[in-house]
């Protein structure tokens, strides 16, 4: 498995539906309409995006949206496209990595541009893997729509997703560092707004690059999204009130989102602290940890470990410990799939598991949240599933697992000298309870 694949695994675990769309095209130069046929109007959008492509010094920012239902949102690559019909393609995932390939401009009941020759960056995205069998159901087929100077606009062969390559103006290694820069400040952020008399709130789920707005009458609204250098852009607008919305700029000092957008400049969101929110220093201390129902506990110690951002769970067994990440969107903790250590030529993950299925898995995205029980003087951290899917109806324990260096699983792991320090002599700790501080 690539250094690439890998690191768009660790991302994310989605399921995607296969829609087989055939769309159709419009095409510039509407004045000539009747002037040209079908062939002549096909021949001059080739080559006016040829031109197009190649004439950019930096090169371009291309939102790729895979799949039909775009469950797993938008992703950023960067493209500088030559004479040649080669491509240096970078992408937000892995910055110091750029790879080159060939790319084709042809007639195929339309205007088509292909990335046919194999990129790692580009075709991951279609890539079998494990949990999905037909990959994120990305593509590397477009129709062009559009193409101007600044913006060219195409539409996927097989799901009809519409995307925008869009031309840089420096250096795409700038670009991408300000990209993960912003990213690093706000993904797990809520936050919280008004307009045209309309409160709602907007959840940014960082995993899957979706948005949810929630209003106070029960109704959701959902998108998905991409990341940009200055903050976020929405698959398509939402609409409340009178207002489009989509595009947005994050400011990191004030910790708020403005829309950009011509007629909506003056929104403005805040971040959102909703019920049951704890800040990050109210989690460190020493605790009693619960499973299996309540009727097995062992002492662990959360300490600081990445200030604002991530504890240590020390305590279960001295071969490992367990990194929990504060939720910033909620207020609460994470417990996600992690490695812990090797032995061997195996990686040992602490793997999240689904009891009544006996299923595991060893991807992050597969982990338990806290609830607080909202008592200042006692407080206790409830675990909630915080993933569903892959055969896991819901998250309830951990067990340790193996992993090949191929990245196969190799079953679970049962040394009992890796088992919890209470008298255990299993690794797994089935049905995570609660927290109690002592």
């Amino acid at each position: 498995m690539s250094t690439m694949r890998k690191q768009v695994h660790a991302f994310l675990l989605t399921t995607a539906l296969l829609a087989a769309v055939l769309p159709s095209c419009t095409f510039i130069g509407q004045e000539d309409l009747f002037e040209q046929s079908a062939t002549e109007r096909v021949e001059q959008l080739l080559r006016s995006a040829g031109e197009t492509l190649v004439d950019s010094e930096y090169g371009w920012v291309f939102n790729l949206y895979p799949g039909a239902g775009r469950t797993s949102g938008g992703y950023v690559l960067t493209m500088r496209f030559h004479e040649d019909n080669s491509v240096d393609v970078q992408t937000e995932i892995q910055q110091d990595l750029e790879i080159s390939s060939y790319y084709r401009l042809y007639g195929n009941d339309g205007p088509v541009l292909t990335f046919d020759t194999y990129n790692d960056i580009v075709h991951v995205f279609s890539t079998p893997t494990t949990y999905q069998y037909r990959g994120m159901e990305g593509e590397y087929e477009f129709i062009l729509e559009d193409v101007t100077p600044e913006r060219i606009r195409v539409r996927g062969r097989k799901t009809g997703n519409v995307m925008y390559l869009d031309r840089l103006h420096r250096p795409a290694e700038a670009y991408l560092k300000d990209l993960k820069d912003l990213q690093y400040y706000f993904v797990y952020y809520a936050f919280q707004g008004v307009l045209d008399d309309q409160n709602f709130v907007a959840r940014m789920d960082y995993y899957n690059r979706q948005i949810r707005i929630e209003y106070p009458d029960g109704t959701v609204d959902t998108n998905s999204f991409a990341f940009t250098d200055e903050g976020i852009s929405f698959y398509e607008p939402i609409t409340i009130g009178t207002h489009a919305l989509r595009n947005f700029k994050a400011d990191l000092e004030k910790k708020t989102l403005t829309c950009i957008d011509p007629g909506s400049e003056g929104l403005v969101l805040d971040v959102y602290r909703g019920e049951g929110f704890r800040d990050y220093e109210d989690y460190p201390g020493d605790y009693t940890l619960y499973y299996m129902k309540g009727q097995s506990k062992i002492d662990v110690t959360l300490s600081v470990l990445e200030e604002g951002r991530t504890y240590l769970m020390t305590g279960i067994n001295p071969n490992y410990q367990v990194v929990v990440e504060y939720d910033l969107s909620e207020g609460g903790m994470i417990i996600r799939s992690q490695q812990v250590g090797t032995t061997g030529s195996y990686s040992i993950y602490f793997s999240g598991m689904d009891r009544n299925t006996a299923f595991f898995s060893w991807h992050s995205a597969v982990s338990m949240k806290t609830v607080w029980n909202m008592d200042e003087e006692h407080p206790e951290y409830k675990f909630v599933s915080n993933f569903e899917g892959a055969n896991m109806d819901e998250v309830n324990s951990f067990c340790l697992s193996l992993l090949t260096e191929g990245g196969q699983s190799a079953g679970t792991f049962n040394d009992s000298n890796w088992a919890p320090r209470n008298g255990q002599v299993t690794t797994a700790m089935y049905y995570w309870t609660s927290l109690i501080r002592k």
